[in-house]
């Protein structure tokens, strides 16, 4: 709340946009990246599971 303030007071509000914009946030880009899981498995469903 208060780096709001900050940059609202120095009419560098739109530099808080761009904080918070996610496609211009490359370290939580790569993080997330680097997060994926690395293979997707389908689930095996039985019959006694119920599961269409």
């Amino acid at each position: 709340m208060h780096i709001a303030r900050a940059l609202q007071v120095f009419g560098e509000l739109e530099q808080l946009n761009q904080l918070l914009d996610t496609p211009l946030d490359t370290v939580g880009l790569i993080w997330m990246d680097e997060n994926l899981p690395q293979r997707v498995r389908k689930s095996r469903k039985t019959p006694e599971s119920g599961a269409f």
